[in-house]
């Protein structure tokens, strides 16, 4: 799983998108914990590009200089809303199909308990 060692944080965000379409999901995140979101595609899509922002939507994250990561680890040092956009980019074939998909957004936390060597 994308997210190990993070905890679900059981909301299921996903939705179906074609080449070239955008989303966006707009979450609250808390200071001092340390996340994981992570974008799963369906296998046929192009790449997903995925940018975290902040609500004057300054970029906090841009997967595509990562080139195309699926995952970020972030903590942040005050509770805020942020938003998750993400586009399916453009195929490079040319084809007379738009290929579209499934994409899934993920969230998990770092669970304190598990965080700790037990000794």
């Amino acid at each position: 799983m994308e997210l190990l060692p993070y905890v679900h944080d059981g909301i299921y965000n996903a939705t179906v998108l074609s080449e070239g379409e955008t989303a966006e999901l707009y979450k609250t995140f808390y200071s001092g914990q340390e996340y994981r979101i992570s974008i799963c595609g369906d296998q046929a899509l192009p790449p997903v590009h995925f940018q975290v922002l902040d609500a004057e939507r300054n970029v906090l994250y841009d997967n595509k200089k990562n080139k195309f990561s699926s995952s970020w680890d972030f903590k942040l040092q005050s509770s805020q809303q942020l938003i998750i956009s993400i586009q399916v980019q453009t195929s490079d074939e040319l084809s007379d199909q738009i290929l579209s998909g499934c994409v899934a957004v993920l969230v998990g936390f770092m669970n304190v308990e598990n965080s700790f060597d037990q000794h």
